[in-house]
């Protein structure tokens, strides 16, 4: 024991000892950190249309329970969901004696809908049965008044009155019950002005005739007042749905003539139209169109790259390619008359171009080059008002028929089906 060595390895090994030994003693005393757990819920309400039983049964929280950011969330999330609060919140209060927390929910009910009032509007809505009046819809009575729907529900009740008064308005003014037991619902109806059309005008219009334009729109109305009718719904009252749509038939029409940078203003026609010998609700409107044509643009080169076959083949030839898209398809109607066919000069219409592609197409097609295709490049000239064509082919391989397999034929044989096809092996598949 007298040992020198010894002596030193004894006494590194308690100094050792003793600096773990204020470590050790920490890990072993530390608490363990816990969520706090809640003391009470409470139900904080404004309205009277739910109990506070009600929204506890939607409080995913318990009391003597830990309290938890998800629970909460979830507790939100499920109050919104039953469609009867316009707010919804949570909020926690830690004590910072004990550590415990509590919890007031906080609803803002929505009001229960008692009844719903139809005002002006006579013989349009409110009114059931034989005469078939139009109501309010998706608004159930004795259900939580949902003002969001209310909306909706003005927006597609007017949508309904513009089909017999184009400028119908609707709007509700909700107001609380005499008794506080909910809200009553007042529909206002606002019938406008019933117009028939008089004339129509287009204005800007002065590359077209104004009958080219009345017909490519067909508009087929009279001058006249005693004789009103065509797309106007109702015997001449003025759609704002369909003249939203006849300007657009407007800009197509344009647009196949090469006015590609034609503008139709399609905004709201009790704007743009002319309202005039308005008596007792009723009038007379010009219908306006208000057009700003822009610069017409044509045909330049027609042009053709990657038929390669040309070079050996004048099937393929250029001139032959040319004489493809210069002429009607030979599948008749195929194609509308003014769009089957396109040369250099002509209006640039892009259903043209397009059905010129087609028509290449088919014409590979039928040599027996099925997966031919045909991609179009344009180049305008800015200077020219001209855009040259190009169709680029991809020529792909030829196929013929290898062998012809006929199937169902009970009673006749296929040696006499084969006599009446067209293709047989070793054709050009077409």
């Amino acid at each position: 024991m007298n040992n020198p060595s010894f002596r030193r390895s004894w006494l590194r090994a308690a100094c050792f000892a003793l600096a773990l030994s204020p470590l050790v003693g920490a890990a072993q005393t530390a608490p363990a950190t816990k969520d706090p757990l809640v003391r009470s819920i409470k139900v904080k309400k404004e309205g009277t249309a739910v109990s506070e039983q009600f929204v506890l049964g939607f409080v995913a929280l318990r009391e003597g329970q830990p309290y938890s950011k998800d629970a909460v969330a979830n507790t939100v999330r499920s109050l919104y969901a039953t469609g009867r609060f316009n707010q919804a919140s949570v909020e926690p209060t830690i004590d910072p004696t004990t550590g415990a927390v509590d919890i007031v929910v906080t609803v803002v009910a929505r009001p229960i809908l008692k009844a719903i009032e139809y005002i002006g509007g006579d013989g349009l809505v409110g009114k059931a049965g034989w005469f078939g009046g139009a109501e309010i819809e998706d608004m159930k009575i004795g259900e939580p008044l949902d003002m969001a729907q209310l909306r909706r529900s003005e927006i597609k009740l007017q949508n309904e009155l513009r089909k017999k008064r184009p400028f119908a308005r609707v709007t509700s003014q909700p107001r609380a019950a005499v008794d506080g037991s909910g809200q009553i619902v007042a529909v206002v109806i606002d019938e406008g002005v019933e117009l028939k059309v008089d004339n129509f005008r287009f204005e800007g219009a002065t590359a077209f005739e104004r009958y080219d334009l009345w017909s490519a729109a067909d508009l087929k109305t009279s001058e006249y007042r005693w004789y009103k009718w065509s797309w106007l719904v109702g015997g001449g009252r003025l759609d704002p749905e369909q003249y939203r749509a006849d300007c657009k038939k407007l800009r197509e029409y344009y647009r196949a003539k090469g006015y590609l940078d034609v503008e139709v203003e399609d905004a709201d026609p009790e704007k743009v139209c002319e309202v005039k010998d308005v008596k007792d609700a009723a009038g007379w409107v010009d219908v306006v169109f208000k057009i700003k044509e822009g610069r017409k643009y044509t045909i330049g080169a027609i042009a053709f790259d990657g038929n390669r076959l040309g070079s050996t083949d004048p099937l393929y030839a250029t001139a032959a390619l040319q004489k493809v898209v210069a002429e009607p398809s030979l599948r008749r109607g195929a194609h509308p008359a003014e769009f089957d066919k396109i040369s250099t000069g002509e209006a640039f219409a892009v259903p043209a171009i397009e059905a010129a592609s087609e028509k290449l197409r088919e014409y590979y097609g039928q040599m027996g080059y099925i997966n031919s295709s045909v991609q179009i490049f344009r180049k305008p000239n800015l200077t020219t008002g001209a855009i040259d064509v190009k169709f680029q082919i991809e020529e792909g391989q030829r196929h013929t028929v290898r062998a012809v397999e006929i199937q169902g034929n009970i009673k006749t044989r296929s040696t006499v089906i084969a006599r009446e096809l067209a293709l047989g092996p070793g054709e050009v598949f077409d």
